[in-house]
């Protein structure tokens, strides 16, 4: 899971992450 390593955008966009999740 690189969920990890997208916390660290989560910051500047919150989006993203979810977006890493669902990739993952």
């Amino acid at each position: 899971m690189v969920v990890v390593k997208n916390i660290e955008i989560v910051g500047e966009s919150e989006k993203g992450w979810e977006d890493a999740v669902k990739n993952a």
